[in-house]
């Protein structure tokens, strides 16, 4: 494959990219989507020197078959010292704590639902709650903090995309950065924002 297309032939390849440039090893990230565990796997080759005892990855997800494949890909990626280091919670990511969260350098969130089980209203992230995780995360995070969102163009996806954007459009420009990304000649392509806490951000009331 040539240069664009390593950068750019997924979405997702193109995030990790921009997580690769702002967090280091030995920072403390969070994965609020776990799914099949590869942003999982990702965050933790970012962070988790292979050879040091600094830096964390805590993820979260509500389905136990989501734990379970991240459990298992984990073990065949990393080394046992990274292991060590991730921390897989059966939780929603409305209910992070609060300490992970005042101490996260990255926040993502890969939303829709859990490939091979379907387009299942039980399963997928909603409006809703991603909004309310998102208020709260953005409260507690500490400036200099990133919040990095996958949104698929399903039913519920474009209403959690038409929420959020909603909602960053009240965010104080002194106080935040935002951007949404969108592949101008792939409609159908999940688009990737990025709320960026400065470091005189507050939410706004």
């Amino acid at each position: 494959k040539d240069s664009t297309q390593r950068t750019f032939g997924k979405v997702t390849r193109f995030a990790h990219l921009i997580w690769g440039g702002h967090v280091k090893h030995g920072d403390i990230v969070v994965d609020a989507t776990m799914g099949q565990g590869f942003d999982t796997v990702t965050l933790s080759n970012l962070v988790l020197h292979p050879s040091q005892s600094t830096g964390h990855v805590y993820a979260y997800d509500t389905q136990p078959v989501a734990l379970q494949r991240t459990r298992d890909l984990l073990r065949k990626e990393l080394t046992d010292t990274q292991l060590e280091r991730v921390t897989l919670t059966q939780q929603s990511h409305c209910e992070v704590p609060e300490e992970v969260l005042k101490q996260a350098s990255l926040i993502v969130f890969n939303l829709g639902y859990l490939p091979a089980y379907g387009d299942d209203e039980g399963t997928m992230t909603r409006s809703d709650t991603t909004l309310v995780a998102v208020q709260r995360m953005s409260v507690l995070m500490p400036p200099n903090c990133i919040i990095s969102m996958l949104c698929y163009h399903h039913e519920e996806g474009l209403k959690e995309e038409a929420a959020l954007l909603k909602w960053t459009e009240g965010l104080k420009k002194d106080d935040w950065v935002v951007v949404n990304s969108t592949w101008m000649n792939r409609p159908s392509a999940p688009t990737h924002l990025l709320i960026g806490k400065n470091q005189r951000g507050k939410q706004k009331k």
